[in-house]
């Protein structure tokens, strides 16, 4: 199985092909892993409250904030929710605990254009991730469809469409 990642300068927020992206991994589900630094998010009461308080459902599953993707949809549009060091993996099925990458990916601890940590290799490649992303100092993405590679990329860096 092939893997695409990089890093790229911009953020999550650069990115503007969500449901291009949503259609060609088909993920379900979206594992919020960081969320301005927090690396606990489900663990967090002001992040759930945060969450509660705008309109936003979703489960816990110990450190981990878990949406559908189609409630993603409504956190995107939530003023300030993803602005920079935050970690986002999508899942096509309902990820256990010990399916979740436990390695932050936010960027300004991992470069994933340098090298893949091996041991991020193997979590990601035996679970149901799709792709990750990790922004803060740059955007980091890992994913296993070159489709969506290109897709972020062209959004982050302006590339035009083939």
């Amino acid at each position: 199985m092939g893997l695409y990642s990089g890093k790229l300068p911009g953020g999550i927020g650069d990115i503007r092909s969500w449901e291009e992206i949503f259609t060609a991994c088909g993920a379900r589900y979206v594992v919020l892993a960081c969320l301005d630094s927090n690396q606990q998010p489900g663990r967090s009461k002001g992040i759930r409250k945060y969450l509660q308080k705008a309109g936003v459902e979703f489960e816990t599953a110990g450190d981990f904030v878990v949406f559908t993707s189609e409630v993603f949809r409504t956190a995107l549009s939530v003023k300030g929710c993803f602005c920079g060091f935050d970690e986002l993996w999508f899942h096509e099925s309902i990820p256990g605990e010990e399916e979740m990458c436990k390695r932050p990916i936010t960027s300004d601890g991992t470069n994933l254009a340098e090298k893949v940590p091996e041991d991020l290799v193997e979590k990601f490649e035996a679970s149901s991730a799709v792709l990750g992303l990790g922004d803060g100092c740059g955007l980091n993405f890992i994913t296993k469809r070159e489709e969506i590679a290109e897709l972020i990329q062209r959004d982050v860096e302006g590339k035009p469409e083939k």
